[in-house]
């Protein structure tokens, strides 16, 4: 049956494939008759559990609606194969702009953690934890916004089972205690405190996340109250929603870096990106939120 078979999304044709695993892929495509880009995932597999997992992330993203967020489009069943319809994103991962340039400027590195907030913060209203924030799963754009993606291990408020990836997994991940928004958010301050320094900041081990202090030498000391907030190992002491958190990083960089200070890191951010422009896909922009 190859990696996904050889059905494909009829009116769809194929640009280039963006990732690949066992059962299956992920393209980008465009319409036939619109031209617009999407991006299509695949999956072909006869397992009831692995389809099962695949049609959660489908109905999970289907009630996310947010500039933050890559939107879902669709998604479709022929025999063995599975697919799920998304927006294309003009950018590339941020995994890739911290591989290229090693760190981003404390105006870009808050940007990049008040929009994945902000995109969270739209997912857990609708009652789903991402549980796999990382810098693989945040697009910058060509624009310099970013939007979040990858919700393939999200799951329900409130369930209970370890999954993510571990330099970005939460204490209580680690302990299998049941998904909270918290979870996400200590996730995405791993992904700050990598933006600021080029590197996790504790490894990926379950002593680490649960006992190891945050090593500060390299993040901007105005910055620490954030980073300490968002990487509290108990729940009580982390900011208990997304939307709590971005307002306080909203009113830290704002007495920081002056009224402009988004629109200089995310023009930053866009330079970032441009520059990696052969590894961008050939997305069509949304107007710029």
């Amino acid at each position: 049956m190859g990696v996904v078979g050889t059905w494909r999304v009829p009116g769809y044709v194929e640009v280039r494939e963006l990732g690949s695993g066992p059962g299956r892929r992920t393209v980008l495509v465009r319409h036939r008759s619109s031209g617009k880009p999407y991006v299509i995932k695949y999956l072909a597999s006869t397992n009831p559990a692995t389809r099962g997992r695949f049609e959660d992330e489908s109905a999970l993203v289907q009630q996310i609606f947010s500039p933050y967020v890559a939107r879902w489009y669709g998604h479709l069943d022929e025999g063995p194969v599975s697919a799920i319809l998304l927006e294309a994103v003009d950018g590339v991962p941020l995994r890739d702009v911290l591989t290229w340039h090693g760190h981003l400027s404390p105006e870009a590195a808050l940007a990049v953690l008040k929009r994945s907030l902000l995109g969270l913060q739209e997912a857990h209203s609708r009652g789903v934890v991402h549980r796999d924030c990382k810098p693989a799963n945040i697009l910058v754009r060509r624009n310099g916004l970013s939007k979040l993606v990858g919700f393939g291990v999200s799951t329900l408020a409130g369930e209970r089972r370890h999954s993510g990836t571990p330099a970005y997994t939460a204490p209580e991940q680690w302990l299998n205690a049941s998904a909270v928004p918290a979870t996400d958010v200590y996730a995405v301050t791993c992904v700050f405190f990598e933006c600021l320094t080029g590197r996790p900041p504790l490894d990926g081990t379950l002593e680490a996340h649960l006992s190891t202090p945050v090593p500060l030498d390299h993040v901007p000391e105005p910055l620490h109250d954030l980073v300490l907030s968002g990487l509290a190992k108990s729940l009580l002491h982390r900011p208990s929603s997304a939307a709590a958190f971005a307002a306080d990083v909203e009113k830290r960089a704002l007495a920081l870096y002056g009224p402009e200070w988004e629109r200089h890191g995310i023009t930053l951010l866009g330079g970032l990106a441009g520059s990696l422009a052969p590894l961008l896909p050939e997305a069509e922009p949304d107007p710029a939120r």
